[in-house]
């Protein structure tokens, strides 16, 4: 009994501890936001979608397909092939499209900035540059937290895009569901709002990634060992509540 208190209380402890540390993280990426260095977040937006629309692209166009894949034997077997537009359509807008974003920005762009500012910090260039004046907050930390946010709503649309025209391409190869009837299904069945969900989980995904990345690299030891250390501990923090996130808006939206 005494064990399962003590292991019990340590969790707690660290439960407690990672969610002040990232309040301080908010608080301050917030203070720093109106002043943020605008060619660190240009620069960072760059970058991060150079590294994952690539995959971001390929994973739509693969998942767009499968959607309608699985969905063709059900579709076929009960005559609604009219209605397979809607249901890709409602599939992508709402689920799978902030997802592949996010997740596709975790393994390239999220990994790397938690190991870059580890790697800042064991270099010691983190406290040179506050030695020397600089706000880090303002020129490093705000620029790149919103940067990935504003990536992942960015490439979230672009995913819709790709992914709707991969599960028409398919629909209309497989299924022999005439084009005009696939788009007829999309656009009498789902509305702009339903595009509404799918941006609002793409924005909190975002913003998710963003701390847990800049917070694992933080956190990480001031040594050589820290910088892998952080891209180990910002994908398992961003895929953790990137899933418990998505849970909780799919039950909210």
């Amino acid at each position: 009994m005494r064990a399962f208190l003590s292991a019990s209380g340590r969790l707690v402890l660290r439960v407690l501890r990672g969610v002040g540390a990232y309040a301080l993280l908010a608080g301050r990426l917030l203070i720093a936001t109106p002043r943020m260095d605008g060619r660190e977040w240009l620069r960072t937006v760059s970058i991060a979608g150079v590294d994952a629309l690539p995959l971001c692209l390929v994973t739509a166009a693969l998942t767009g397909a499968l959607v309608v894949i699985q969905t063709g034997f059900y579709v076929e077997s009960y005559g609604v092939t009219s209605l397979v537009g809607w249901g890709a359509g409602y599939a992508l807008f709402h689920e799978f499209a902030p997802l592949i974003a996010s997740l596709a920005l975790s393994g390239r762009v999220g990994a790397g900035q938690a190991s870059d500012i580890a790697g800042l910090r064991a270099g010691e260039q983190l406290p040179a540059l506050e030695a020397l004046g600089v706000d880090i907050d303002r020129a490093l930390l705000a620029p790149r937290f919103w940067a990935i946010a504003a990536s992942v709503v960015v490439l979230a649309v672009i995913a819709d895009v790709v992914a709707l025209s991969a599960s028409l391409l398919v629909a209309v190869g497989l299924l022999g569901v005439p084009p005009g009837a696939f788009l007829a299904s999309v656009h009498a069945s789902l509305r702009v709002a339903d595009a509404v969900p799918g941006i609002v989980k793409a924005a909190a995904f975002g913003l998710a990634l963003g701390a847990c990345s800049l917070r694992a690299g933080l956190a990480a030891p001031a040594e050589a060992r820290g910088v892998g250390a952080a891209a180990r501990r910002s994908l398992v923090a961003t895929l953790t509540a990137i899933l418990a996130l998505d849970m909780a808006l799919t039950g909210l939206l």
